[in-house]
C-alpha cells in the first residue's frame, strides 16, 4: 500500500469536505462518507453505495483505512479492560496502551495521544519511559473504533459514552491530530459525544490550552496537580508547572469557559493555590 495514500480516519469533517471540493463533488457528501466509516464501520470504499461508482473509484484509489493493531486485551475483575496498541507504521516496541472503564451507564475510554511522553513529571510510568513518537489521528480515533467495535461483539449496548485524554503522551504536544480526533469524537456522524463528555487532560501547557481557546472546535481543558503534597513538591513534580505559572493556566482555564461550551475544563490545585 503506497505511503502516499492519505488514512480516512486520519480526516476530520472539514478534511474529507476539502476532498471532495478538489473533485466538483458536493460538501454533503462527507457525512455519507462518515456514516459509512463510523455507523456501519465499513472499511470498503467500494461498498459505500450510496457513493457514485466513479467517485468511489477515485476515492480508493487515494486513500486506504488502516487502524492501529490490537495486540492484547486483559479484562480485570473489576470490569476495566485494557488494551495494548500497535500504532500504525510503528513496532510493537512503540506499543500504546487505552482503557475502558465501565461504572454504571457509562463506557469512559482512556486514550492516549503519543508514545512515550517528553514532560518527566515524576509520578508518571509515562513520563519516565520518555518521547517516542506522535500519534496521528488515526492511531487516536483508531482506538475509539476499535473498542467501539469490541463492544459491540460483548453485546455492550452501552458503546462508548465518555472519552477522556488521560493515556500516554501530553494531547497539547500533539495538537494538530488530537483536535482532529476531537471533532471526531464530537460529529453527530461519526460518534457524535456530548460536548461534555469529552475531556482532555494536560500539564498545564499554557501555549496549548491558549490555542483551544483559539481554536473554535476546541476550547478546554483539564489541568491536574495533587491536593495532599505542599505547592513545592506539586510543582517540582510536573516540569511545566517550572515553565507556565499556576495563575496563567486558571486564567486560561476562565476563558475557556466563557469563551465556549465545549468539552468541560477542571483544574484541582493543592491547597496553597485553590
Amino acid at each position: 500500500m503506497s505511503d502516499s495514500r492519505l488514512h480516512l480516519f486520519d480526516l476530520n469533517r472539514e478534511a474529507i469536505e476539502g476532498l471532495l471540493a478538489r473533485r466538483d463533488v458536493a460538501p454533503w457528501r462527507a457525512s455519507q462518507i462518515l456514516k459509512w466509516l463510523y455507523h456501519q464501520r465499513e472499511l470498503d470504499v467500494a461498498c459505500m453505495t450510496n457513493l457514485s461508482k466513479s467517485l468511489r473509484g477515485e476515492i480508493a484509489a487515494l486513500t486506504d483505512a488502516q487502524l492501529p493493531e490490537v495486540l492484547d486485551e486483559r479484562v480485570a475483575a473489576d470490569g476495566v479492560r485494557k488494551f495494548l496498541m500497535r500504532p500504525i507504521g510503528l513496532g510493537v516496541s512503540q506499543a500504546i496502551e487505552t482503557v475502558l472503564i465501565p461504572d454504571g451507564s457509562r463506557n469512559t475510554l482512556c486514550v492516549s495521544s503519543q508514545v512515550g511522553c517528553a514532560l518527566g513529571c515524576t509520578f508518571c510510568a509515562t513520563g519516565k519511559q520518555g518521547f517516542s513518537a506522535h500519534l496521528r489521528t488515526a492511531d487516536i480515533i483508531g482506538q475509539a473504533w476499535l473498542v467501539q467495535g469490541r463492544l459491540k461483539e460483548l453485546g455492550d449496548s452501552r458503546g462508548i459514552t465518555n472519552v477522556v485524554f488521560m493515556g500516554m503522551g501530553e494531547p497539547l504536544l500533539n495538537f494538530e491530530p488530537v483536535m482532529r480526533a476531537v471533532d471526531l469524537l464530537l460529529d453527530d456522524c461519526a460518534f457524535g459525544l456530548a460536548n461534555h463528555r469529552v475531556t482532555i487532560s494536560t500539564a498545564g501547557l499554557v501555549p496549548g490550552i491558549d490555542a483551544m481557546i483559539g481554536d473554535s472546535p476546541m476550547c478546554a481543558a483539564t489541568s491536574t496537580l495533587f491536593r495532599s503534597i505542599p505547592l513545592k513538591a506539586a510543582i517540582s513534580s510536573v516540569p511545566s508547572c517550572a515553565r507556565f505559572a499556576i495563575f496563567s493556566v486558571c486564567c486560561l482555564i476562565r476563558a475557556s469557559h466563557q469563551s465556549c461550551a465545549r468539552p468541560e475544563a477542571t483544574i484541582l490545585m493543592p491547597p496553597a493555590v485553590s
